[in-house]
């Protein structure tokens, strides 16, 4: 692709892609009507979901509903941020956009979230009547006014957690936190508050369990389920019951084939979708910091402490996702008796959506290139890039049309903007995975526009990866290799 291609690419992209934070106008209107005085409380948190930088953290959001099972037409009390562009979402990251509370239907956010693979933690508070009443009057009052957004800080944790305050259903004040990430609003809400806590797989998550139980000979009848064929009732065990009843839950939202929907809505009238079970009830999100330990082919040392979820070389190997997310990652190198800082990152994310042909990437960063290239260069940067992404069998390809705003050490051309993209491969199993990529750009400063690096990991346990990674730069003919061990607390 040509330079002004990549260009015009680029305008495209951020000046006319809308995101929507903002949730679309639903056709029947929402409102706290059905509140009364004995309506039952609940804190819901939903967990990460990696493609969406915004919500990477989870997300959390107050529910009223009148019975312990929440009923569809339950009122969801959430914050949201104003991103209605890629623009809008960078903004957010480093200062603040227009944000507000908004109130959705419990069976439109279970939904949106059950596509997204990601799980439901529902606590169901103690209060009174007049606590309800009170609770209802604040969010009616909120609902016309603006507040700021930032990723960071003031999201949807933040101002969830200031209506729980004025109540006193929370015990800390995160007005003076740096970071609010959402699953602090549960840890600020008292004991004596919590009623019961009730855990809500995703179907994804179900399917995954259900199917991993399976005897040899009841792998064998699922697969043939898998492709086609009707399994009669006498013929199944009750682990391949909750195994093909979970999948048809899984999969029939999101099957496009005829074939195979009618063939699920036919072989779902043998089995019965009872409520899941046998799954450990944790709420965290997993976040407690990552360290990369790595020796280079030259006999160059460093170590990376990456705060919050994974990148490619500490991703668990139960992990699907091909999206990676750093956040205030910091990288010292020790070569020639020196110790350096050879990366930190603000944010870093990169996500390929195949599922829906998409591909992201946003980066806030600094890097020191002197340990691929001996030569000294630096550059504080900006990338933003949106593309597409597909998938075929286990191997998954990428192509992100990027532009790049950075500061370099460089005398000529120091300030600049390139264009450029980034071409992704990989190959994932449970045990290993590999990944090749390609970043190249127009206008740079320095005396290479390509790097290509190549990347291989195995498992070794479930806080340990062991990999290898190559990286080349042609134009100057520099290449440089390392072997690193992840460790995860």
């Amino acid at each position: 692709m040509s330079t002004w291609g990549l260009f015009f690419y680029a305008v495209f992209l951020f000046g006319f892609i809308q995101t929507h934070a903002y949730a679309s106008p639903n056709s029947e209107i929402v409102n706290l009507q059905k509140v009364d005085s004995n309506t039952r409380l609940s804190v819901v948190f939903a967990s990460q979901n990696n493609h969406q930088p915004e919500s990477a953290f989870g997300h959390v959001f107050l529910l009223f509903h009148d019975y312990e099972r929440p009923e569809p037409d339950a009122v969801v009390v959430e914050f949201v941020g104003h991103v209605a562009s890629f623009i809008d979402m960078v903004r957010s990251v480093g200062s603040a956009v227009d944000g507000r509370y908004k109130l959705v239907n419990f069976s439109q956010k279970k939904m949106e979230y059950d596509l997204e693979d990601r799980d439901l933690f529902f606590f169901e508070l103690n209060v009174s009547a007049e606590d309800v009443i009170a609770l209802k009057k604040d969010v009616t009052d909120e609902l016309t006014k603006n507040h700021p957004y930032s990723f960071a800080k003031k999201n949807c944790g933040f101002y969830l957690n200031k209506l729980l305050m004025k109540r006193g259903l929370s015990t800390k004040d995160l007005s003076s936190e740096f970071v609010v990430k959402p699953i602090q609003v549960l840890h600020a809400l008292p004991t004596h508050r919590i009623k019961h806590v009730k855990f809500v797989p995703s179907s994804y998550r179900t399917a995954s369990l259900y199917s991993s139980k399976l005897t040899a000979e009841d792998a064998i009848f699922f697969k043939r389920f898998l492709m086609g064929h009707d399994l009669p009732a006498s013929s199944q065990s009750e682990q391949l019951r909750d195994a093909i009843s979970s999948q048809i839950r899984y999969q029939l939202p999101r099957e496009d084939r005829l074939w195979m929907r009618q063939h699920m809505a036919q072989q779902q009238k043998s089995v019965w979708h009872h409520e899941a079970k046998d799954f450990e009830n944790k709420y965290d999100d997993e976040s407690k910091g990552h360290y990369i330990f790595a020796i280079q082919g030259d006999g160059a040392a460093s170590l990376k402490y990456q705060k919050e979820l994974r990148s490619f070389p500490t991703q668990h190997e139960k992990d699907s996702t091909s999206s990676y997310l750093d956040v205030f990652s910091t990288e010292l190198t020790l070569k020639d008796h020196r110790v350096n800082l050879s990366e930190f990152s603000v944010i870093k994310s990169e996500a390929m959506q195949p599922s829906f042909m998409k591909a992201r990437l946003l980066e806030l960063s600094y890097r020191n290139w002197d340990k691929k290239t001996d030569a000294g260069e630096k550059e504080v940067y900006a990338s933003l890039g949106l593309g597409t992404s597909y998938e075929i069998s286990k191997l998954r390809f990428g192509f992100i049309p990027n532009l790049t705003l950075a500061y370099t050490n460089s005398d000529v051309n120091g300030a600049n903007a390139r264009v450029g993209y980034r071409a992704i491969s990989e190959l994932r199993s449970e045990s290993y995975a590999v990944r090749y990529s390609i970043d190249q750009w127009q206008n740079t400063p320095f005396s290479f526009s390509r790097e290509m690096n190549f990347q291989f990991r195995v498992h070794l346990n479930s806080r340990m990866n062991l990999g290898f990674e190559l990286n080349r730069i042609p134009e100057i003919d520099k290449k440089s290799q390392r072997l690193f061990l992840t460790y995860s607390l």
